[in-house]
């Protein structure tokens, strides 16, 4: 027995030993879980806005449905090194029970990668892939927040726009891209029409980047039984598309045919946003003209003017239209405008010189006195009928009228050399220091123009 004992002795020193060090072992690993743990929740909790994300992030998984959605609403905007954990749990939450949550997730994601201005493709992709299903969720509500997500999500890709005529050059060519074009393809066919609404507005977005052509687009503008999504269609060509040739002759054919005053006004507006219309196009653009139809008054002047010289023959029916913009003192003027893009020495143009001046000294709203003098300053030389009264102008008692009016003779340049001795005393006594310095950049500016168009020196100079 004795025997069996001692040899039995280096086995139980052995088992002893192995007991003392896996304890030790257990020991240094929960040391190193605590550590761990610790680090952890201080990385999570390092500050304010980290801790409040952890809360929101935990609140995801809640039992509670209201506080669920609570938390994907909140999720709106976190620190950079939250972003990778936040998007896995909002795209985890479009698959929620609760619609409402899966809505909340949908508005959020696109916010979150959107903040502080970051271009993340990657991000972008992955929330993309993650809302192309929510497109098709059987909720009307999370179908119209997954597709405006989509569009909202490639507002931060820009692209350059190609020459007029020329088809959009393609962006973005992955898959992820192709899938968001389908999956709003197919929510533009949706029954509900909130949900094509939103599909079309997202589509402006997501298929002029993937070089999307806008002829599914422009159908829908003629046929779509639904007002607001025939609205949202023409909105989608404008933001989308203003560089097709072809949206004059249809937004145009479509304001004679359209009896709803809110779809009539947003063709209206459109054709104020797209590209510069070609010369075929300027009998109907007068056609539509209408004085009596403030949208149309604003829009139709705006293209016009960006016609340029081509539409001289508008110039008579613009001048028409602009005595009713000084009219109103709300007006923006765009038909003053147009006119001098079109033709700073036309009789139309220089019969406008003198009204603009009256607005600059104070006739109309504080809004139209600084649009009167963007507008003289536009004219460049082709204002010096106006020296005259602006040289007067700059005896007003009004320091802002002063500091206009040395503005706009800055503009006009050598044809405002008679303003000089004026001037001169404004830059010197004037007891405004912004009259001051504005007098004395237009003399530099004056002077300048006059050594630019003065004649060369007929004689040789007397020294080499």
């Amino acid at each position: 027995m004795a025997h069996q004992t001692a040899s039995n002795a280096p086995w139980l020193r052995i088992i002893r030993l192995f007991q003392i060090r896996l304890a030790r072992l257990m020991l240094l690993v929960a040391i190193i879980a605590i550590l761990l743990s610790a680090w952890m929740y201080n990385r999570e909790h390092s500050n304010n806005q980290r801790a409040w994300t952890s809360t929101q992030l935990s609140a995801l998984n809640h039992v509670d449905a209201a506080q669920r959605r609570q938390a994907a609403e909140n999720l709106y905007d976190v620190e950079e090194e939250d972003l990778a954990r936040t998007l896995a749990a909002l795209t985890g939450a479009l698959s929620d029970p609760d619609w409402p949550v899966r809505v909340a997730a949908a508005r959020s994601l696109p916010q979150v990668i959107g903040s502080e201005n970051r271009v993340l493709t990657k991000e972008i992709d992955f929330a993309t892939m993650a809302l192309i299903p929510a497109c098709r969720d059987p909720r009307d509500e999370v179908r119209i927040e997954a597709v405006r997500a989509v569009g909202k999500l490639y507002d931060s890709i820009r692209i350059t726009p190609p020459a007029p005529g020329a088809p959009a050059a393609k962006a973005v060519t992955g898959s992820e891209s192709r899938q968001a074009v389908d999956a709003l393809l197919q929510a533009m066919n949706d029954p509900s029409p909130q949900v094509r609404a939103e599909a079309l507005r997202s589509f402006a977005r997501v298929g002029r980047v993937c070089g999307e052509d806008a002829g599914l687009v422009k159908a829908i503008v003629e046929h779509d039984p639904e007002i607001k999504v025939r609205i949202a269609a023409v909105y989608s060509l404008e933001k989308g598309w203003p560089e097709d040739a072809l949206l004059y002759p249809l937004l145009l054919g479509r304001l004679k045919v359209v009896t709803d005053q809110e779809e009539h006004s947003a063709i209206g507006w459109a054709l104020g946003g797209l590209a510069p219309p070609s010369r075929e196009t300027l009998p109907a653009l007068l056609d539509a003209l209408k004085p009596d139809d403030w949208v149309l008054r604003r829009s139709i002047a705006t293209a016009l003017g960006k016609l340029g010289t081509a539409a001289r023959p508008a110039l008579s029916t613009l001048a028409r239209v602009a005595r009713i913009e000084l009219a109103d003192s709300q007006s923006s003027l765009p038909a003053i405008n147009a006119i001098i893009a079109i033709d700073t020495k036309s009789p139309e143009a220089q019969a406008l010189i003198e009204p603009l001046i009256t607005l600059l000294r104070g006739s109309g709203s504080e809004f139209q006195q600084h649009v009167a003098v963007n507008l003289l300053a536009s004219f460049g030389p082709s204002a010096a009928a106006g020296v005259k009264a602006l040289r007067e102008t700059l005896k007003s008692k009004n320091r802002d009228v002063r500091q206009r009016a040395s503005f706009v003779l800055g503009r006009v340049g050598a044809a405002a050399i008679s303003a000089i001795p004026d001037l001169t005393v404004l830059a010197r006594d004037d007891p405004d220091s912004s009259v001051k310095l504005s007098a004395a950049e237009a003399l530099k500016r004056i002077n300048a123009s006059a050594l630019a168009n003065s004649p060369p020196w007929p004689y040789p100079l007397p020294w080499p």
